[in-house]
């Protein structure tokens, strides 16, 4: 087949390892999630549709709300389009104050906040969750990495402290980890 292009890649996530071939085209390269162009088919590209799948099978995906909380609200927004492009139901914060104050603590499967924000920071938001008896996986981000504040963040239950720009491949590993947890 003139153009054609296999792929096949072994891919560790939390659930495990999966070895996931595709083969594409001029007309592109179908997989479970519909077709991948011939021009998109790379080892990433394929990487990253497996964490989804292996995310989208989990149980709790059906039902996983996830809080974003960025006081960059270029950040929130990319992020929300990204998570709900995942399937996921998603609602954004511009600060840690603000998702206080709401209603979806409870119903949050997974938090994924700033460190750094006017305000309550990221760590401090974990803090007084814990106060309140709220145990809600937690992914930082931030753009201003320190060794300090990250020790912080993960003795205190953390599931990953990711520096931006995030890789996604390593956010939705990490996601999948906090949801199983969830």
């Amino acid at each position: 087949m003139s153009g054609a292009r296999h792929i096949c890649v072994k891919v560790k996530t939390a659930y495990g390892s999966t070895t996931y071939s595709a083969l594409g085209s001029q007309t592109g390269a179908a997989t479970d999630d519909g077709p991948i162009p011939s021009d998109k088919l790379t080892r990433r590209t394929v990487r990253k549709r497996v964490l989804a799948e292996e995310i989208a099978s989990a149980s709790s995906m059906r039902t996983a709300k996830i809080a974003i909380i960025d006081d960059d609200g270029a950040v929130r927004e990319a992020m929300k389009l990204f998570m709900r492009s995942l399937g996921y139901h998603t609602s954004t914060f511009g600060s840690a104050d603000n998702f206080l104050k709401s209603e979806q603590i409870s119903d949050t499967s997974c938090l994924i906040t700033d460190v750094q924000m006017p305000g309550l920071n990221g760590c401090d938001l974990q803090d007084r969750l814990i106060a309140r008896g709220h145990r809600i996986p937690i992914i930082f981000i931030t753009g201003h990495p320190d060794e300090n504040v990250r020790a912080r963040a993960i003795k205190a239950g953390a599931v990953a402290f990711l520096t931006k720009p995030v890789n996604p491949d390593h956010l939705l590993g990490y996601l999948g980890k906090a949801l199983k947890a969830a």
